[in-house]
């Protein structure tokens, strides 16, 4: 369907790897899908301080090399 909820997150601010540092603050959350999975990703394109437990969220997908590409999830607008 392209959106979820977030479940449960953490915001993370430092401790990552050079290559990572560029995208912190990192929001790292389990997201579940209306059906019935739930994922891991990363919640992307707002503050993390407006994430929320409950919050409803759309998957956009980003290109990471031209082999990958990965989901990442934003608020529903």
């Amino acid at each position: 369907s392209g959106t979820a909820e977030v479940y449960a997150f953490s915001v993370t601010y430092e401790g990552v790897e050079a290559a990572f540092k560029e995208d912190l603050p990192i929001v790292l959350a389990w997201v579940d899908l209306p059906e019935g999975i739930r994922m891991q990703t990363n919640i992307v394109d707002c503050d993390p301080g407006d994430v929320e437990v409950g919050q409803q969220v759309e998957v956009v997908f980003r290109k990471v090399t031209d082999e990958i590409t990965l989901p990442y999830f934003r608020p529903v607008s």
